[in-house]
């Protein structure tokens, strides 16, 4: 019996391991495939010295995609200073109790963690043209992952006159 309890949580934590190392990846933005030079589809084409991690500053349009066959919900993501690698900011109306952005291949990849009464939210998100992100966000305490899409909203017009 001792052999099996051992062997069971022998189990449990390769599963934990496993399950921590994907959450790694996901909120890192690691792809195994290499960056594309042009934007994804719908994203202008960048060269890879033209975004910066201070990019993400503003504030975000959100379409939340909770299931495939479903319209997007919408939120908002504010982003209000990056310095340093470290993001200031909040998303879904929760503030980001961590958050980290830098670059890779002309791309701003940017991880944030923030909770509810639910549990804690990772949102690992890429950057591949200065006005839309692509993102995805895990829910521990609910248990879903979801993926979304941000559009910097546009200032109105007049505003720096």
């Amino acid at each position: 019996m001792i052999k099996n309890n051992v062997a069971i949580k022998n189990n449990v934590a390769i599963k934990n391991s496993v399950a921590m190392t994907c959450c790694v990846f996901l909120l890192a933005g690691v792809s195994w495939a290499q960056p594309a030079k042009t934007g994804p589809v719908g994203a202008e084409s960048v060269s890879e010295a033209s975004l910066s991690t201070s990019d993400l500053i503003g504030v975000w349009d959100v379409s939340l995609y909770f299931a495939p066959d479903q319209p997007p919900s919408a939120t908002v993501m504010e982003i209000s200073a990056v310095e340093d690698g470290a993001v200031t900011g909040a998303f879904y109306g929760s503030e980001f109790s961590s958050a980290r952005a830098t670059m890779h291949n002309g791309v701003v990849i940017f991880s944030a963690v923030t909770a509810d009464g639910t549990g804690p939210y990772a949102h690992g998100m890429r950057m591949h043209a200065p006005d839309f992100i692509y993102g995805q966000t895990l829910s521990t305490g609910r248990d879903f992952v979801m993926a979304w899409e941000a559009k910097r909203r546009e200032e109105p017009a007049g505003k720096d006159e």
